[in-house]
C-alpha cells in the first residue's frame, strides 16, 4: 500500500533522530557533528548561521567533519 505521507514522515523523523544528541533545543559543541550526521540526508541544502564568528566556525567545522557516506 502506498504511503502518501512519506515526505511528511521523513521530515518528522529527523528531530527524533537528533534528539539523543541534544537537550531540547541545545546541543553541546562536542555533539555537533553527530547531530548533523543524524538529521541530514543526501541532497539536503544547508545554510549556516551564527550570531558570532565563533559559532559559525564551529558549525562549519562540524559540517565538514560529517561522514558523507552515512548522511
Amino acid at each position: 500500500m502506498r504511503n502518501w505521507n512519506s515526505a511528511h514522515s521523513a521530515r518528522d523523523s529527523r528531530p527524533q533522530a537528533g534528539a539523543r544528541y541534544s537537550r531540547g533545543k541545545l546541543a553541546t559543541a562536542h555533539d555537533a557533528t553527530a547531530l548533523l550526521e543524524a538529521v541530514l540526508r543526501p541532497s539536503d541544502s544547508v545554510c549556516l548561521e551564527g550570531d558570532y564568528q565563533e559559532q559559525a566556525d564551529l558549525l562549519m567545522a562540524a559540517l565538514t567533519a560529517v561522514d558523507k557516506r552515512n548522511s
